[in-house]
């Protein structure tokens, strides 16, 4: 019966899927009753948070998606409600389940059946998997009901907000000093995070200009940039980051590998709001996903660590 579920779908994801997992939930709250947790935090206060976490994807909610990474699972409230999942797969099956990978090289968890499909993101985009969810919700007997026009229209009208009050960022004194901000900050991760890994074995040494973070992992510099031009403008602004085989030429306070540097991985990471109230920085490549300037050091020393394991013994 449809009333045996508080919720049509629930979402469990990691920080760094948020911003997928908002969208999705926007595309399908006027439709059905959505379970995110950034929009039901007041509805779970106050009790045991285990129990209620247990509660929504273990018997709640009619379908649980899950936005995968190979992180999920592993931080406390992901890991409460993978169990969960797993319990009430053991007793039910899977069918109550969508996986969507969100890597750039799909998987699975290993406790999942070879026979279970995963949703292609890439390939269905984000209004795909409103209308699979939709559909696995209808064959769970729940009743999607069709967006109204005035729906539709709130929908639009809060797009078109967004859309210019990021616009309004990217063009204010107050857009730059944010910018300027999260690049301040991102430097300091990634030094804090290169001392960290040491004890590991990996000997990233960092040093830093006034506009440059530069890491260096022989025989690869990853070398970070970003610079304002202008107080109250920064639209086309962005962090450049590359990824080099030897040093290269040009960078003030530093001498190039003598014999030439070959660029391995460039990326351009823009920082702005990328949901209301949220500032990260994206990728233009990949406006679904953001970080923070903390998460995406995580990212870009993986990308070094990545790129000297494939370079390692040249120079």
């Amino acid at each position: 019966m449809d009333t045996d579920f508080e919720y049509d779908v629930a979402f469990s994801f990691n920080q760094q899927d948020e911003a997928l997992a908002l969208q999705l939930n926007d595309m399908l709250s006027d439709r059905m009753k959505t379970f995110i947790y950034t929009e039901r935090q007041k509805e779970i206060a106050g009790r045991d948070g285990v129990e209620a976490f247990s509660d929504v994807y273990g018997r709640k909610a009619r379908i649980v998606v899950v936005f995968y990474r190979k992180e999920w699972g592993e931080t406390k409230w992901t890991t409460v409600e993978m169990n969960s999942i797993r319990t009430r797969a053991f007793d039910s099956g899977y069918d109550f389940t969508l996986f969507i990978p969100t890597e750039e090289k799909p998987t699975m968890p290993s406790w999942v059946p070879k026979t279970r499909l995963y949703f292609g993101l890439p390939r269905f985009g984000l209004e795909g998997a409103a209308g699979a969810i939709e559909h696995l919700v209808t064959e769970a007997g729940g009743r999607p009901h069709e967006e109204t026009l005035a729906d539709h229209a709130a929908r639009a009208a809060r797009a078109a907000k967004f859309k210019q009050e990021q616009k309004q960022f990217q063009n204010s004194d107050t857009g730059v000093r944010a910018a300027a901000k999260a690049y301040a900050d991102f430097g300091a991760a990634l030094q804090s995070k290169a001392e960290e890994i040491k004890p590991l074995g990996l000997r990233v040494e960092f040093k830093q200009t006034d506009t440059y973070f530069i890491a260096s992992l022989y025989p690869i510099h990853m070398i970070c940039n970003w610079w304002a031009y202008y107080s109250n403008v920064m639209e086309d602004v962005t962090l450049n980051i590359t990824w080099n085989l030897g040093f290269p030429q040009g960078i003030p306070g530093f001498w190039g590998s003598p014999d030439g540097h070959r660029t391995l991985q460039t990326k351009k990471f823009s920082y702005g709001l990328v949901r209301p109230g949220v500032e990260a920085y994206y990728l233009k490549s990949e406006p679904n996903r953001d970080w923070s300037p903390d998460s995406l050091a995580d990212h870009v020393l993986k990308v070094l660590i990545d790129v000297q394991a494939r370079n390692k013994g040249r120079d």
